[in-house]
């Protein structure tokens, strides 16, 4: 690759996007000097990118500078193109040339709730929407991740720490009295319990009962629980199967914006 002669030139914001497969698909962070100095003497910096097809350009490295000047409502940027980069080279390029990865949930979820903000408030469809297709990151994902700032700080500090998992914050969520949260989160944390027992554990708390969650039942069918993971992960909500009566529920949290990933999924787009 470094054989090949680099290509600089300016395109505009909206033809540039994320790399999906860049690690973990964090959003880098955009350093308030960084921004400073944009709004004073424009972008400086090319963007790192590959040429998808024609318009259309896939950030590889420098995506600060890029999502400064969008935030800034400038329309171009610098660019230097990266001609034959391969998808099995993508991750590493991205690595390299970004220090500025978010490694921690919340401070993603603090970084997709102010590019939200900017693009006209967490509530609004169209700015999830708006930010979905800026970052490569999907409606559901965004939304799930903001929906970690609901938490309380202290709950919040469990998961920064690495003590309570991203997967159990998102299910203590859907609780919506801090108290409950709170209460849930020491439990989950004092008794290890696993993803399938909090949810049990939720479940419980949301009918007033906060007894200690069962590591979840020995007699569940495996197939059942494969798939309702792999609904849960296609439609980007909690869905749980009872085989017993044959009923299917989907939780969406009350967020309108997982709502709405969900309808789309299924082919509901005209509401």
């Amino acid at each position: 690759m470094d054989g090949h002669a680099r290509m600089s030139e300016w395109r505009g914001i909206d033809e540039l996007h994320l790399s999906p497969l860049r690690p973990g698909r964090s959003v880098p962070k955009v350093p308030a000097r960084l921004l400073e100095a944009i709004r004073r003497h424009g972008p400086i910096a090319p963007v790192v990118v590959r040429r998808v097809r024609e318009h259309h350009y896939e950030i590889l490295g420098n995506a600060e500078t890029w999502l400064a000047a969008q935030r800034l409502g400038q329309e171009r940027v610098p660019v230097e193109v990266l001609p034959d980069v391969e998808d099995e080279d993508v991750a590493a390029i991205v690595e390299a040339t970004t220090p500025g990865l978010a490694e921690n949930p919340l401070e993603e979820a603090r970084h997709l709730a102010e590019r939200l903000d900017d693009l006209g408030g967490r509530s609004r469809w169209g700015a999830t929407r708006r930010l979905a297709a800026t970052t490569g990151l999907s409606r559901s994902y965004i939304s799930h991740a903001v929906r970690l700032l609901r938490l309380p700080d202290d709950v919040q500090e469990l998961v920064r720490s690495g003590r309570l998992g991203v997967g159990h914050a998102k299910l203590l969520v859907g609780l919506r009295d801090p108290g409950a949260q709170r209460a849930a989160a020491r439990r989950i944390v004092a008794e290890g319990l696993s993803v399938r027992a909090t949810e049990t554990l939720v479940r419980d708390a949301r009918n007033g009962d906060l007894a200690p969650a069962a590591a979840g039942p020995e007699e569940a069918d495996p197939d059942i629980l494969r798939l309702e993971r792999t609904l849960s992960d296609t439609l980007g909500c909690m869905v749980r199967i009872r085989a017993a009566d044959g009923t299917l529920t989907r939780d969406y949290g009350g967020d309108l914006d997982v709502l709405d990933g969900v309808l789309r999924r299924i082919g509901i787009t005209d509401f």
